[in-house]
């Protein structure tokens, strides 16, 4: 008798997961029925008289110029320049350190994480105190 009792307290919670399942899905009907939906358009266009600099390639080598900020983040360093912020990676340590005026080359990385949130990541290479 127990063993019945657990059986049908199963088949009715497997039925009410399958139930809620059912109903959640039921907005999707559009999407699944194989009908080509249109592309949809960009929410917002971008301005024409942008004054940020377009997005360099990754890869291609930048030289850029400016105060070293902190970050938000722990040990996360910031460089204004040309309109883009940049987050600061590699570099001396003597050298690349909040509030120092540098120069620094290296490239912008793309498809990398990073937990500063700030700034697009910007390799270092070579930096030089000013």
């Amino acid at each position: 008798m127990r063993t019945r009792h657990f059986a049908v307290l199963g088949l009715l919670c497997a039925a009410l997961v399958l139930a809620g399942c059912a109903q959640s899905g039921s907005g999707s009907a559009a999407a699944s029925s194989g009908a080509p939906s249109a592309p949809s358009a960009p929410s917002s266009p971008e301005p024409s008289g942008s004054s940020q600099s377009p997005n360099p390639p990754s890869g291609v080598t930048l030289v850029l110029t400016g105060q070293v900020e902190p970050g938000v983040e722990p040990h996360c360093l910031l460089l204004k320049d040309g309109g883009q912020t940049y987050q600061l990676m590699g570099g001396d340590p003597a050298v690349v350190k909040a509030g120092a005026r540098v120069r620094v080359s290296g490239h912008v990385v793309d498809n990398v994480m990073s937990y500063c949130m700030q700034g697009k990541p910007f390799q270092i290479t070579e930096a030089h105190a000013l």
